[in-house]
């Protein structure tokens, strides 16, 4: 019995074969096939064989057609040119057996073909192209989402949830690792996007009617004092939900009856006006009548023919 594995022996100055793959060789009575239980287990994965396949390791001609029975040379053992290797133990050992080889068979050559592989500049390159195309995709996904939102605001929080674009490159794999085998084929980048959008109007409206339910009863919201800032998107998400951050700043006033007030104008001297107005509209600082094209000593005896013009002023501090 003679068991062993394969190993792999200096090439020879013309062509080399080493063994395709490890192999565990354990060569039964008169060289033939080892028989059941014949040979030690020593941990091997695969069952034992006596014979081994090898493979030409250069991608030469030399190697693809040699007769059988013509591999005769081992240079890995002392004896190669007899043709026969005497075995050795784990100890170096001679055990008195010997080993021969030879191809039983003749060698079989490989079709000699080109191919064509990616190099890694050639794949830096591509995904240089791929990414350009990704971003003019961007662009127009975003104008046209722009243009779908019919005047809603497109929202993306800071962190950029709110939106998300998809790229999809046809066919799949592409492009391929460098050193790939790879042929001249068509491409296409494909993408989708999704966004979440808000009304800015209906988020203003809300915001001016949060604002007046804390004026008191009795007063009203200052004409062209309001102040609303833009909000600020500090959530979004693609289901749909956005979460704002929004202001509004306004003075109040009391709220007063213009028609009323009118009416009891008419006719009267421009000199009491104050006094009418201060004794209808709380809070009035001052009061200036101006009658065109002359003066009169009396204002218009029809309400239509007044006109009266609200000016809002904060009210003066005390000082110390």
């Amino acid at each position: 019995m003679a068991t062993g594995s394969n190993t792999s022996p200096p090439c020879a100055p013309t062509f080399c074969f080493q063994a395709a793959q490890t192999v565990f060789i354990c060569i039964g009575p008169d060289g033939g096939p080892p028989p059941l239980g014949y040979c030690p287990d020593q941990g091997q994965k695969q069952p034992p064989k006596a014979s081994a396949k090898f493979v030409d390791t250069e991608a030469e001609a030399s190697g693809n057609s040699v007769g059988p029975n013509a591999l005769t040379n081992f240079p890995g053992c002392p004896n190669s040119a007899a043709g026969s290797c005497p075995i050795v133990d784990q100890f170096n050992h001679p055990t008195g057996y010997t080993l021969s080889w030879t191809n039983t068979q003749a060698t079989g050559g490989a079709d000699a073909r080109q191919t064509t592989s990616a190099s890694a500049t050639d794949v830096a390159n591509w995904n240089a192209q791929i990414q350009q195309i990704e971003t003019v995709l961007t662009d127009q996904l975003t104008s046209d989402m722009q243009a779908k939102a019919a005047g809603k605001t497109l929202a993306q929080d800071p962190a950029g949830n709110g939106k998300t674009i998809s790229f999809a490159i046809t066919p799949a794999g592409f492009p391929p690792a460098p050193g790939a085998q790879f042929a001249a084929t068509q491409i296409s980048v494909s993408a989708s996007a999704v966004q979440a959008i808000y009304d800015p109007v209906t988020v203003r409206n809300a915001v001016i009617a949060d604002l007046d339910k804390l004026v008191k009863s009795g007063d009203e919201l200052a004409p062209g004092k309001l102040s609303t800032p833009p909000c600020t998107i500090t959530q979004a998400n693609t289901n749909g939900t956005v979460v704002l951050s929004c202001s509004a700043t306004d003075f109040s006033q009391p709220t007063v009856n213009l028609d009323t007030l009118k009416a009891k104008l008419t006719g009267r001297n421009p000199g009491s006006a104050l006094k009418i107005v201060q004794g209808l509209v709380l809070k009035v600082q001052n009061v200036q009548v101006s009658e065109s094209p002359f003066k009169l000593f009396y204002l218009p005896l029809f309400a239509s023919r007044i006109e009266i013009i609200e000016n809002f002023v904060s009210p003066a501090s005390n000082s110390s």
